[in-house]
């Protein structure tokens, strides 16, 4: 059973991507290609909206690769519609090109919305990750309580990303000093 949330008209809209599935086109042949649910991402929305004051003051929107969107410019068209206040991204090292194309792509189709990221690959590889000048903050590690505190200095902010001191305030955090 899965009740319907009540959430606030003004909630915070935060879209978060699992990119860790590549597109698949017609012509692909490949035998091997997983398709899992981006558990990791519902678990931390289920915490939020479980544990947390935030339930009703965040409107998520949770996305997988290939499954709710098959190419970039269907992943921006999605972004465009819901027009979130927060993009979140997690990936696995192993699909570490495909997700820096993606939010590269993001950034070129005017997407000015910040973007944290989070999950196996960038919790391994923060310093590289961060080299990325259109990623915003990397969440290190099980992120749940990390995720909280972000959201709602967003809200206490008028919806807007945290500055650099408040964010060096939060412990589970990775971003450029400059």
């Amino acid at each position: 059973i899965f009740p319907k949330k009540k959430i606030d008209q003004d909630a915070l809209k935060v879209m978060l991507v699992d990119l860790s599935t590549y597109y698949i086109k017609e012509d692909d042949n490949r035998e091997y290609n997983v398709v899992e649910p981006p558990l990791g991402l519902m678990s931390l929305v289920s915490f939020i909206n479980n544990h947390s004051k935030l339930s009703q003051k965040v409107n998520f929107k949770i996305l997988k690769s290939f499954i709710d969107f098959n190419s970039h410019e269907e992943l921006v068209e999605k972004i465009n519609e819901f027009s979130p206040d927060l993009l979140g991204f997690r990936t696995m090292t192993f699909y570490r090109t495909f997700f820096h194309e993606a939010i590269d792509i993001i950034r070129k189709a005017n997407v000015t919305t910040p973007i944290i990221v989070g999950g196996p690959y960038p919790t391994a590889s923060h310093v590289d990750v961060l080299k990325d000048k259109n990623i915003d903050l990397a969440v290190i590690a099980e992120g749940e309580i990390t995720f909280s505190e972000i959201l709602e200095e967003m809200i206490k902010n008028n919806k807007k990303f945290p500055s650099k001191e408040v964010l060096s305030t939060i412990d589970g955090v990775a971003f450029r000093k400059n």
